[in-house]
């Protein structure tokens, strides 16, 4: 993770540095998010091992928010990735004519393998906040992370819930207010500009 840090994204600060900051934060009372970026070239399991036995033992981490490294055209590390096999000859190509989208839309890692070693720890990640401490090293030492990406997406989404009841996070429930009331707002909308439905044909009387 450090050399990753260092070297690729040209980051100086240490494992340590960002620890520190995040037990300041605890110390004092203020919850907060962590934004964990996955796709980037050079990152091994291991750093995914290491990553979460820092989060497992944060106490007002709100919620770790995961995404898959972002490209913009003509960077280095769209080189990188390319020659390390994340991303192939048609996504690269597709990344510096500015034609892929942002991470929400557009899957930034080609290799299945990589995506699903991911996908193991973006879904653990997502629990870490509600698992006791002593469960999530049991977790990594067993190896049973491989079988969390096998989680429903409504299991995930209840570990989600039960976050942000332990950790009273309003900005969670803002955000399950708004996407409620789109939602509902949607089917409102279709139920009243929905086309009246043609009159039954009637048979003139003789």
């Amino acid at each position: 993770m450090k050399k990753i840090r260092k070297e690729i994204l040209h980051r100086n600060e240490t494992n340590d540095q960002a620890l520190r900051s995040f037990q300041m934060m605890d110390k004092a009372g203020l919850r907060y998010d962590i934004d964990h970026i996955f796709g980037i070239p050079g990152e091994e399991e291991q750093d995914f091992f290491e990553a979460a036995r820092m989060y497992a033992g944060l106490k007002k981490l709100n919620r770790i928010k995961c995404h898959l490294l972002s490209y913009f055209p003509g960077t280095p590390i769209v080189e990188q990735a390319h020659r390390e096999g994340l991303i192939d000859d048609d996504r690269m190509d597709q990344i510096n004519r500015g034609e892929i989208g942002d991470y929400f839309h557009s899957p930034t890692v080609n290799d299945k393998k990589a995506l699903a070693r991911i996908n193991d720890f973006h879904r653990l990640y997502k629990a870490i906040t509600v698992i006791p401490r002593p469960m999530v090293e049991i977790i990594l030492r067993t190896r049973l992370n491989r079988y969390f990406g096998k989680l429903p997406t409504p299991v995930v989404i209840g570990f989600q819930i039960l976050g942000a009841f332990k950790g009273r996070d309003y900005r969670f429930w803002l955000y399950a207010k708004y996407y409620f009331h789109r939602l509902t707002r949607h089917f409102l909308l279709r139920r009243l500009f929905r086309e009246p439905e043609p009159a039954p044909a009637t048979i003139p009387a003789r």
